[in-house]
């Protein structure tokens, strides 16, 4: 049976919330086990990396202190699939500078884990 939207959105909350404070601290690794084995992370129009390796190298220099919005959210989702996009604006705390855009990321279910399998943001 497909999960509502509001369902897709309470099972993604405290992955994202781990998520955004395990890449603040700078432990990349932890994060990119969020991602699948085969997992794709695509800076679209300019870089991606696969597999979770890759992913951490990448996410690196995103893991800063930073405040983050989040804006324009929506949740689609099957029974082991969920699709969430939405808006971003991140203001990195030492330095004051802001960058924002959009994102979209696919979770598939693993078990009793959601990973991320295919994840896209530009800026």
């Amino acid at each position: 049976m497909p999960l509502t939207s509001e369902q897709a959105k309470a099972i993604l909350k405290p992955i994202h919330a781990a998520y955004t404070e395990n890449l603040e601290n700078g432990n990349v690794e932890i994060v990119a086990n969020f991602y699948a084995t085969d997992g794709v992370l695509v800076h679209k129009g300019k870089n991606c990396a696969y597999g979770r390796e890759d992913i951490a190298k990448y996410l690196a220099p995103f893991a800063v202190a930073s405040d983050t919005t989040i804006t324009n959210e929506l949740y689609e989702a099957t029974s082991d699939h969920i699709v969430y996009q939405a808006v971003f604006k991140t203001v990195i705390k030492s330095s004051g500078a802001e960058f924002g855009g959009k994102f979209e990321q696919v979770f598939r279910k693993d078990g009793d884990k959601w990973l991320i399998i295919f994840d896209e943001f530009e800026t």
